[in-house]
């Protein structure tokens, strides 16, 4: 993956930073991804060509992009997606973005059922051991 094949590209020490301000790809709502619209300098871009079988690792928080792929080549990219436990955060947790976004929004409703439901399934499980502990 090269950069005329459009590799990934960094920001350095973007994710040491506050959540900045993103939207909807080329401002598009319909679109399901979010870029970021202010606060950073593209042209401080790391470039990070990969060689066959190299992967890259970053944190979530770290602003990252891929440029286009004007070769006649594929470019293929394979996700995995890891997250760290939640912990409470001094900073409002709300974003514009998730608001403007109807991907977001089934996204977040999506997540809130989830969160419900391993809520209900944890309070049961507790009940179960208590309940346990108690005969």
């Amino acid at each position: 993956m090269s950069l005329e094949n459009g590799c990934m590209q960094f920001i350095a020490g973007s994710h040491l930073g506050p959540v900045l301000l993103h939207g909807p790809i080329g401002g598009d709502p319909t679109t399901h991804g979010l870029e970021c619209v202010s606060g950073f300098d593209a042209k401080e871009a790391v470039i990070c060509p990969l060689d066959l079988g190299d992967c890259t690792i970053h944190s979530g928080r770290t602003l990252h992009f891929a440029g286009p792929n004007p070769s006649d080549g594929p470019r293929y990219a394979y996700s995995l997606v890891f997250g760290l436990p939640r912990h409470a955060s001094p900073e409002q947790r709300s974003f514009p973005m998730e608001r403007q976004s109807p991907f977001f929004a089934r996204c977040t409703r999506a997540r809130i059922a989830l969160e419900r439901q391993l809520l209900a399934v944890s309070l049961s499980q507790g009940a179960r051991v208590r309940l346990r502990q108690s005969l």
